[in-house]
């Protein structure tokens, strides 16, 4: 018995950046009057500069995004890729713009002088994280 030719990996594409501001799905939607269950309502979207709504996939990387609500309805610059025939993006770098500005988000323990990727106790002496935004250096 024959079985159907899988579809063979399409080749991931460069990273892009995408500007905008991240929403949840709730947020989004209630400013067109729709309301949805709260589970729904969570997820975290990039509504782009241009009005385009990416999904965000969340893991390691866009996780800062759905743990701290301080990083919402700010301008930010997402890079990452489009997931193959959707309107997911998955990052692999989050940073924040202020005044112009471009700002890489750690979380940084001033105790043990470590930086991490998300909000929450730091990962080696259990103590506070404090969102820090360090600005990006000109190349």
């Amino acid at each position: 018995m024959a079985s159907a030719a899988e579809p063979k990996p399409t080749k991931a594409e460069e990273a892009m950046v995408y500007s905008g501001k991240v929403l949840t799905v709730g947020a989004i939607l209630d400013k067109q009057g729709i309301k949805v269950d709260a589970d729904a309502a969570a997820a975290d979207s990039l509504v782009s500069d241009d009005g385009t709504t990416y999904s965000l996939v969340k893991d390691d990387i866009s996780r800062r995004l759905f743990l701290d609500s301080r990083l919402h309805d700010r301008s930010v610059k997402l890079t990452g890729n489009i997931v193959a025939g959707s309107q997911m993006l998955q990052l692999t770098n989050v940073q924040t713009v202020k005044d112009g500005k471009i700002f890489d988000v750690i979380y940084w323990c001033e105790n043990c002088q470590l930086a991490w990727k998300e909000p929450g106790a730091c990962k080696c002496c259990g103590g506070e994280t404090v969102l820090t935004e360090v600005p990006v250096k000109a190349k």
